[in-house]
């Protein structure tokens, strides 16, 4: 039986890989890099400037994507990329998700893995503020008090109700989860494994509040 469940967790892990390969040969980022700054220059030429824009924020967020050089950048490149995916978000949605960003000055210059907040903020976005019927805020909050680095994510969306929430929270402790889980798990896992116990999370949330 041990056998079986190895060859199993094997076989699964090849077939992931296949996916990866077969996506990595068909997504050739020069060819998708230099489309998009085709595509932005015609727009700049026909003078719509917004599209313009949006295609620049849409560039530089595949290119961050899909550059793992380096794990670690620092907080101020993250909050960069965050950014970027909330102003394409703003385009789609046409103003639809507002958001407020505040940064201390001690924090920007301090190194955490790359995605450690994009996917935090992409969470509040898609399942919280998306589902609401008016405007919404994202709020992100990072700070260093105690020598710490605090990063606080807050939206005023639909909320998640409490038995979703008791089952997200008890997801993030299976670590055999976190692959069919590329947000908040995936996040929490990767910084658990970096920081240990200097590490903290938690989620707070209620439903139709935020």
């Amino acid at each position: 039986v041990y056998q079986a469940d190895i060859q199993r967790k094997n076989l699964e892990l090849e077939r992931q890989q296949a996916q990866l390969n077969s996506l990595q040969s068909q997504i050739n980022p020069h060819f998708l890099f230099n489309t998009l700054e085709t595509i932005r220059m015609r727009s700049i030429v026909k003078g719509e400037t917004e599209t313009a824009e949006i295609i620049k924020y849409l560039s530089k967020t595949f290119r961050r994507a899909l550059s793992w050089d380096n794990d670690m950048i620092t907080v101020k490149e993250e909050v960069e990329f965050a950014e970027n995916f909330l102003k394409i978000q703003q385009y789609r949605f046409d103003k639809k998700i507002n958001y407020i960003i505040s940064m201390d000055q001690d924090a920007a210059n301090c190194r955490i893995p790359k995605m450690s907040i994009q996917p935090l903020i992409e969470n509040a976005s898609i399942h919280g503020i998306e589902k609401i019927r008016g405007d919404g805020t994202i709020k992100l909050d990072i700070n260093v008090s105690n020598n710490l680095l605090n990063i606080t994510v807050k939206d005023n969306g639909i909320g998640i109700p409490e038995k979703k929430l008791a089952h997200i929270k008890d997801t993030l402790k299976n670590k055999e989860k976190v692959s069919k889980h590329v947000g908040i798990a995936n996040v929490y896992w990767r910084l658990h494994l970096y920081y240990g116990s200097d590490f903290k999370f938690s989620i707070e949330s209620q439903e139709n509040v935020g």
